[in-house]
């Protein structure tokens, strides 16, 4: 799995924090990267929409967030909003601590 492949036509124009997984696949909304905590099934998981809203699928969304950082587990299917932005930088600065 790879964003590239699995959408195309997405450009990623911030880095990806160290030690995140492209986990992408085509049947989500969008590019999404996962980094393991506690066992491998339990972490950190990032989505990235398209820099354009108009490309989302959520483009007519008025709470409309490009970066949303989560936290949770595969194994429960149970993820958690920890934030939700249009700043990466607030992704950055959550993700260093």
């Amino acid at each position: 799995m790879s964003y590239t492949n699995e959408f195309p036509d997405f450009e990623l124009d911030v880095n990806i924090p160290k030690g995140f997984d492209d986990i992408a696949w085509h049947n989500d909304t969008g590019p999404c990267w996962f980094k393991p905590l506690n066992g491998e099934n339990q972490g950190f998981r990032l989505w990235i929409d398209y820099k354009d809203q108009a490309d989302s699928e959520f483009s007519d969304d008025k709470n409309y967030n490009r970066f949303i950082l989560q936290f949770g587990s595969f194994d429960y299917g149970d993820f958690h909003d920890l934030v939700r932005t249009n700043d990466y930088s607030l992704i950055e600065a959550f993700i260093e601590g």
